[in-house]
């Protein structure tokens, strides 16, 4: 696995700069990649990167996209930072991302669909892919109706069979099984169709960069966001709590923390600090002793 010292060297051209709290910042990031924490095993990957400003969370965020290259990283922000993303990407990481953004969005939809991890083992370079909230949001309007079906359909499946496996005499199971197999199949294959190809995906590692964007739940924001499937997912902002910790629940949520651990968060100041020290990683401009001007 690639070292941050070689991602610094590696990029030398363009004047980075190691910092030992860059290296810390990178070294933590990995840790909670790879699970390697021994009390979080079979936990979350991931966490939240909330740096002050000026320390480099975007610099920290690729330099782990470099030491732990993954097949499919995709990296959400507001449309206004797209192409300072896309620039980061292509200059530190060599690799052109994919811009999902616009009204010819739709011809990468393939790229998406696509599940099977051998078609990227052909070409080691990773793909990176970036897009916006509102195409997140525009998605999830789309494609709201479909997953709501889906989720109701698959409730009514597991009441259907516990029914049927009391009711149906051995002979009747037969007929009825086979029927109602290529029913649900049809139905299956159908509400897939109506659900966008970003939430079928399953990606290696999602970046949401300005995640307080998300804090308010109720929004097809926050929606499209939750729709993503990812084992590691990172939320990178400097604000974390912009007015209530219920804020900082919002991203416990996004980050697939259980509904306990969150109710825990409402009445237990040691749950919150117990999220702080394991899945945070805040660090004052004072302690990198950095003065912005």
């Amino acid at each position: 696995m690639p070292s941050y010292t070689s991602f610094i060297q590696s990029n030398a051209e363009h004047h980075l700069i190691y910092n030992t709290y860059q290296q810390e910042g990178v070294d933590w990031c990995l840790r909670h990649e790879q699970n390697d924490i021994p009390e979080e095993k079979d936990k979350i990957k991931g966490g939240i990167i909330a740096d002050d400003m000026g320390l480099g969370k975007t610099i920290t965020t690729i330099g782990t996209m470099f030491c732990n290259p993954l097949h499919k990283t995709l990296i959400v922000v507001p449309v206004s930072l797209m192409g300072q993303w896309e620039m980061a990407v292509k200059k530190y990481l060599r690799i052109q991302p994919i811009l999902y953004h616009g009204p010819k969005r739709s011809r990468f939809d393939h790229l998406f669909t696509c599940t099977d991890d051998t078609t990227y083992q052909v070409n080691s370079t990773p793909v990176v892919v970036i897009t916006s909230y509102g195409v997140l949001s525009c998605c999830f309007a789309k494609s709201k109706d479909a997953i709501e079906m889906k989720a109701a359909k698959k409730s009514t499946s597991l009441a259907d069979a516990y029914e049927n496996e009391a009711t149906l005499d051995d002979d009747d199971n037969d007929d009825n099984d086979d029927s109602n197999h290529n029913s649900d199949d049809d139905n299956d294959t159908d509400t897939e169709l109506e659900i966008h190809p970003i939430f079928r995906t399953k990606w290696d590692r999602i970046v949401y960069d300005e995640a307080h964007h998300t804090r308010n739940k109720r929004t097809k924001k926050f929606g499209g966001c939750q729709q993503l499937k990812t084992s590691i997912k990172w939320c990178v902002t400097g604000t974390p709590i912009q007015n209530s910790v219920r804020d900082l629940r919002s991203l416990c949520e996004l980050l697939d923390f259980t509904p306990k651990f969150i109710r825990q968060t409402r009445r237990n100041m040691s749950a919150i600090e117990l999220l702080v020290s394991q899945y945070v990683l805040r660090r004052k401009q004072h302690q990198a002793n950095i003065t912005l001007p």
